[in-house]
């Protein structure tokens, strides 16, 4: 079994207090229960809102850019 990633997690967390907040959770409720600020909350409601299911997934994070371009890696890998 895969494990989750945090942003896997924290996606988790969104669905379930948008669900929370859809089933009359107000948003200090879902907050206090979750973990989180009231503001963060309010934020994924929106983001559901403007997006569906969808604006509550989680977004891959680009990383670093690359110091090496793919010639400098095969130059390397052929040094090695």
């Amino acid at each position: 079994m895969k494990k989750a990633t945090s942003a896997e997690l924290m996606e988790v967390r969104r669905r379930q207090g948008v669900k929370m907040y859809k089933k009359g959770f107000n948003q200090y409720e879902v907050a206090e229960a979750l973990g989180v600020s009231q503001a963060s909350v309010s934020r994924w409601v929106d983001w559901e809102e403007e997006g569906g299911e969808d604006g509550l997934a989680s977004k891959p994070r680009p990383g670093p850019t690359p110091k090496l371009n793919q010639d400098h890696k095969e130059e390397l890998a052929e040094m090695l």
